[in-house]
């Protein structure tokens, strides 16, 4: 994906490498005209100027096919073993909401410089939501984690009905409220080892804590989670259910300050306008919409196309293969994997895109393509720091869990280990002052 400015520039290194005609103005630039450009866009229908939508690197490269891989693969594993129906299938994920809504578009006179609209303050309060839905369409009541040091009942005051609150100072969540949560989840699912249920969610700290995969395991609740830096494709409440409800939560909280002029938004406040949104965007379409589009349920491994893994060649993370084995993560640092990842056609179009200009088709220039021009660009191979990197994983499955309680009893001992030297410094350091 090119800008309209690079996209002139490769039309005109594209023609010169290739030999073709082109007006002379095209060298004086360095790139195609203008008018190229805009005919190119008539010509082909389906491309548009567009705003792109902020990625980070880590999720860019992170989105591989080697991670969704893996995802499918575990995905398959449960529900061949379990028989999982949608309605079985639920995914959990945490979002704030802050008490500084954006305003919406206003009419107003052209020749205003500035256009204002009074909001509750320059930086907004956040109060975190956990919310659950299921690939059936259903969802559980949400918990609220308010910035508190303690949980008051009122505080939930025109909450949607079931909500459970807590309390903590960051605003977000921890191990505590998670496992309060996990049995919110699982009063409300009636989930038993006669009748488990797929719980897929991130790999976040607080939530494979080896309580909580304990507390799961004793009532059937099976927690598969995402591949890190994925959930922007692969978590059905990021896909279609969070937009929407942080669209209409925007929207309530505007006509709040409308019908209240002059007084704050306040945390107090979040309650109420939950519930006046938490209904329209938990709408079975929007749910199963979300559970549709990575092919989690109805299951498919192939919802994905190859252009939407072009992020991760950059980082030289295409798909594994038997000659180079993937890290931790689903990288590979083996540069001819890399390299074969963009393969160059055998039969290029002897026309340039959106050009009128075209050798014959007898001309003895060999086949040039953008990718000969301007190759995808390619970083280092990632260093091995020794850290052992997150990835998809069955939390439940006793071999996964009994890694878990390895890795947590010792960085533990570690831990004692540091304030023993600590204990052993501080006791010397004051020995040499009293001598």
């Amino acid at each position: 994906m090119d800008s309209p400015r690079q996209a002139r520039q490769l039309a005109y290194e594209f023609a010169k490498k290739s030999d073709r005609n082109y007006p002379s103005s095209w060298d004086e630039n360095e790139m195609a005209g203008e008018d190229w450009i805009d005919g190119f866009l008539k010509r082909n229908g389906d491309l548009s100027c567009r705003k792109p939508e902020a990625t980070s690197l880590s999720r860019g490269t992170s989105f591989n096919k080697t991670n969704v891989k893996k995802f499918h693969d575990n995905l398959s594993d449960v529900m061949t073993r379990y028989n999982f129906e949608p309605r079985d299938i639920w995914n959990m994920d945490e979002t704030g909401l802050t008490t500084m809504h954006k305003p919406p578009k206003v009419i107003a006179e052209r020749k205003a410089r500035q256009v204002g609209q009074v909001t509750s303050a320059e930086r907004g309060v956040l109060t975190t939501v956990i919310c659950a839905v299921s690939a059936a369409g259903g969802t559980i009541p949400p918990l609220m984690i308010f910035p508190r040091v303690n949980f008051k009942p009122y505080m939930l005051s025109g909450a949607p009905a079931g909500t459970v609150g807590a309390a903590n100072q960051s605003g977000w969540t921890s191990t505590e409220i998670f496992i309060k949560w996990l049995n919110h989840f699982i009063e409300n699912t009636r989930a038993s080892k006669e009748k488990p249920v797929l719980l897929l969610m991130d790999n976040h700290d607080s939530h494979v804590s080896i309580e909580a995969i304990q507390l799961a395991k004793n009532n059937g609740v099976i927690m598969l989670t995402f591949p890190p830096h994925c959930s922007h494709k692969l978590q059905p409440l990021d896909i279609s259910v969070y937009g929407p409800l942080k669209r209409y939560f925007n929207d309530a909280c505007n006509s709040w300050q409308l019908d209240n002029p002059g007084k704050t938004l306040t945390i107090y406040n979040m309650a109420e306008l939950l519930g006046k949104c938490f209904g329209r965007a938990m709408t079975p379409s929007n749910i199963t919409a979300g559970f549709r589009r990575p092919g989690i349920s109805p299951f498919d491994r192939h919802t994905f196309s190859d252009d939407e893994f072009l992020g991760s060649y950059v980082t030289d993370r295409p798909e594994a293969s038997n000659e180079s084995a993937p890290d931790g993560d689903g990288t590979t640092t083996d540069r001819d994997a890399a390299n074969h990842a963009v393969t160059t056609p055998t039969h290029v179009d002897r026309a340039v895109p959106g050009c009128s200009y075209a050798l014959p088709s007898t001309s003895t220039v060999p086949d040039i393509t953008p990718e000969n021009i301007r190759p995808y660009p390619k970083a280092p191979p990632r260093k091995n720091s020794g850290h052992r990197r997150k990835s998809t994983a069955i939390l439940t499955d006793t071999p996964v869990k009994e890694k878990l309680e390895r890795e947590a009893a010792e960085k533990a001992s570690r831990k004692r280990s540091h304030s023993k030297v600590m204990a052993t410094k501080k006791v010397n350091f004051i020995s040499k002052l009293l001598k």
